[in-house]
Order: structure tokens, then sequence, then C-alpha cells
């Protein structure tokens, strides 16, 4: 009796050493596989869904970005990780807008084929302004400043925003 006793205890050791070793191994193992998924799984949102990432292709190189500073701005887009823009130069709101978290953001953007219209609201006076941007440019040769100056019309009246929409053709619509 007493070598059984013995017996079952030396196993009961080995039971519990060898429980240890196989949570060791699969910590080994298990660490660095949750490490790469997680940082991979940010890379495959980059390429399936840029818009967990606050990047939403809008066509021809421009895009709406979730911004620091709790808004949104349209940029073309200079930086592409994949599918996702991480940087690029401001088309609206402009730089002397002011948008560092004091003046204009964007609330809303429709695309097709040819066409962006925004709008954009501002923080301190809440005034709106709408925003039609012709993509007929070409995105390899025409730079931001181009953009602005000659394929962004701008409103400050949402009647003239509309009468001007319906004249170029334009059937986008606020979602």
């Amino acid at each position: 009796m007493e070598v059984k006793n013995k017996n079952k205890k030396k196993w009961d050791i080995i039971y519990v050493i060898c429980k240890v070793f196989l949570f060791v191994e699969i910590a080994i193992v298990a660490i660095p596989i949750v490490i790469l998924l997680y940082f991979g799984a940010w890379e495959v949102v980059s390429w399936i869904r840029p818009e967990l990432d606050g990047s939403y292709n809008l066509g021809k190189g421009v895009y709406m970005l979730e911004w620091d500073g709790g808004g949104r701005i349209i940029v073309q887009c200079h930086s592409l990780n994949h599918k996702t823009c991480t940087g690029g130069s401001r088309l609206i709101p402009k730089l002397e807008d002011g948008y560092e978290g004091k003046g204009d953001y964007v609330i809303d953007a429709e695309f097709d084929e040819n066409w962006i219209i925004t709008r954009t609201d501002n923080r301190l006076n809440h005034e709106r302004k709408f925003y039609i941007i012709d993509k007929s440019f070409d995105k390899d040769t025409t730079d931001a400043d181009e953009i602005i100056n000659n394929y962004i019309y701008s409103f400050t009246d949402s009647m003239t925003f509309a009468i001007e929409c319906e004249q170029r053709g334009i059937r986008l619509q606020w979602k």
C-alpha cells in the first residue's frame, strides 16, 4: 500500500510538472501569434476596410480623413498605405479657414465618378459652407493649389448650392 501511495504521489508530481511545462510551451507559442495577429489585423484593415481607420476614398486621389482634433478634412492624398490615406494636401477646409479645433470641419461628403459634394460647419459660429469638387482634373499632374483654384466651387447658401448642382447635372444627395 505504501509503494502505491509513493508511486501515486510521484505520478501526481510528474503530472503537475507536465502541466506547467505545457502551459509554458503554449504561452511561448501563443504570445507571439497573438501579437502578430493584433498588429497584422491593422494591416488587413488598411487593405479591406480603410474607413475603419478614418480614410474614405472619394476618387481621383481625393480622400476624406478623420483628423486629429475631432473633425474631418478632405485632402489630395500623398501618403497611401495600402488603401488607407494617411496624409496629403488639404483641400477642404483650407488652412486659412482655421481648422485646428476652432474653425471649419467637414460634416459630410458624397461622390460619384465625376463630382464630390461636401458641406462643412464652423465650430465657432456654426456657419455652413457647401462645396462642389469637379473631378475632371488629371490626378497625376494636378496639384492641390490647382484643384482649389480651378476645380472647387464654394457656396455659403444652400439654395445657391442646390441650383448649381442642378445646373451641372449633379444628382448626388446627402444621406
